[in-house]
């Protein structure tokens, strides 16, 4: 039986990703690269991995990603993505997730 696969899209500047989540170990991979070789700047990915971390799933989850355009930090900036592929998936965590970023794409979610 396959595993069930989440699936989200994300902009940022000129930046657009397509995330893929999946039960897993907590491997992130990005246009087919380890995180660690495609984001050279920790901050880039502390930036990715931080909504992964705040509701503490980082090793529950794969993550693969297909970013397209735009530089590394706009690249990095798709963690607005996860946000709302937790809204859909984890629904316990959604208004936490909310009053965190207060993004407001969970907005319609929570009511």
């Amino acid at each position: 039986m396959p595993a069930t696969q989440y699936y989200g899209t994300g902009r940022r500047k000129t930046a657009a990703a397509r995330v893929y989540l999946t039960a897993g170990s907590g491997a992130i991979t990005i246009n087919k690269r380890p995180i660690d070789e495609f984001f050279g700047r920790q901050v880039a990915r502390m930036i990715v991995r931080q909504p992964l971390q705040l509701v503490d799933v980082e090793t529950k989850f794969d993550v693969n990603v297909s970013v397209e355009g735009g530089g590394s930090f706009g690249q990095a900036g798709f963690r607005q993505t996860f946000n709302r592929l937790y809204c859909k998936i984890i629904m316990g965590h959604k208004a936490f997730l909310f009053r965190v970023y207060s993004s407001g794409s969970c907005r319609s979610l929570l009511a």
